[in-house]
């Protein structure tokens, strides 16, 4: 199959796009589910308070997470459980994450209501693809907009057991009519802004102190890896870990890195990524994300001044060699881009 999309190259909005351009998401916006959850076994009630975890949500001692259970919004899991508890769902748009044209989803903060009572905050990611029809030349591989979305939906599936822990809880996912008319699949999720902080942050944060050299950031940057790793074991791969779908909980220190993992519209599961990406993948999907996350290690270790090149290239020599020889002269250029940045 075709990984490029049909047509022409747009890089200007097209008229859909212009529609949804013209009566945009604002804040203040009220967005209510057009019908029941799509998939129930989206949802774990290991946060819910009192929970007895069982079946699906036992998780293997091999790759437990070291994160604490973060609590879950009990009352909009509970509707979201229901028959007919979507139709007392209500999401408040407050603060855009990612919006405008040319982007994949339009993700925005909001406040609750369930039946008509306040209950706390959520993100919901929508899969609006009249704002996200790209040129070619920005990705790698274009997925349609069905398969991103089953992607997404898979993967919260499949990563219940450590919903809360190394990935968002997640609430459902609904279809929501947009004001520019079109209906649309959203994911509605956990909102860590208020205890989580993007990895890049924490590390610019941090540089001056605990990750100043490597053997106090190795905790940090090993910890990216294993969390990767539990998802992994999960049968979710294909992750793209870049330092904008890694957060770090408020609680963590550099010794004790807390980390989090959201983005699943690209992943894969071992079955799917070797049938899809055999091509261009002849090992593994998994194996992907660990070139991938080295890679934004790296960078953030160039962008910050950290002095972890070297010392990453020692620890972690088959991903580096097995980096080198996807992208010959990659490992060069990135010595090159450090010793530039670091004049």
């Amino acid at each position: 199959m075709s990984f490029l999309p049909p047509g022409d190259e747009i890089f200007e909005p097209n008229e859909r796009a212009r529609a949804a351009l013209a009566e945009p998401l604002q804040s203040g916006h009220l967005l209510r589910p057009t019908g029941p959850a799509l998939r129930l076994d989206l949802l774990s009630r290991a946060g819910a308070s009192g929970a007895v975890s069982t079946g699906i949500d036992d998780v293997p001692q091999h790759f437990q997470s070291p994160n604490p259970l973060r609590p879950a919004n009990l009352a909009l899991l509970d509707a979201a459980s229901t028959r007919t508890g979507w139709q007392g769902i209500a999401l408040r748009l407050d603060t855009p994450a990612w919006v405008g044209h040319a982007k994949y989803t339009q993700v925005w903060h909001a406040d609750v209501d369930v039946e008509g009572r306040t209950s706390g905050r959520a993100v919901v990611k929508l899969f609006a693809d009249a704002l996200w029809p790209l040129p070619h030349v920005w990705i790698e591989a274009w997925r349609p907009l069905e398969q991103r979305i089953e992607s997404e939906l898979q993967a919260y599936a499949s990563l219940r057991p450590t919903q809360g822990r190394d990935v968002p809880h997640c609430y459902g996912a609904y279809t929501f009519e947009m004001p520019w008319g079109d209906v649309v699949t959203g994911v509605v999720l956990e909102d860590l802004s208020d205890i989580a902080e993007p990895f890049a942050v924490f590390c610019e944060r941090e540089k001056e102190g605990t990750l100043l050299d490597i053997e106090s950031a190795y905790a940090t940057i090993s910890a990216s890896f294993h969390c990767l790793h539990r998802l992994h074991a999960l049968d979710v791969g294909r992750v793209r870990p870049c330092a904008a779908n890694i957060y770090v909980l408020r609680s963590s220190t550099a010794s004790t890195p807390h980390l989090v993992f959201a983005g699943f519209s690209g992943t894969a599961s071992d079955e799917e990524g070797r049938r899809l990406y055999a091509a261009e993948e002849p090992e593994s999907v998994y194996r992907w994300g660990d070139e991938s996350l080295l890679e934004n290690v790296w960078w953030i270790g160039v962008e910050y001044r950290l002095d972890w090149c070297e010392e990453l290239e020692r620890r972690e020599p088959g991903l580096v060699a097995w980096n080198g020889q996807r992208e010959p002269g990659l490992i060069e250029d990135m010595r090159e881009d450090r010793a530039r940045a670091l004049c």
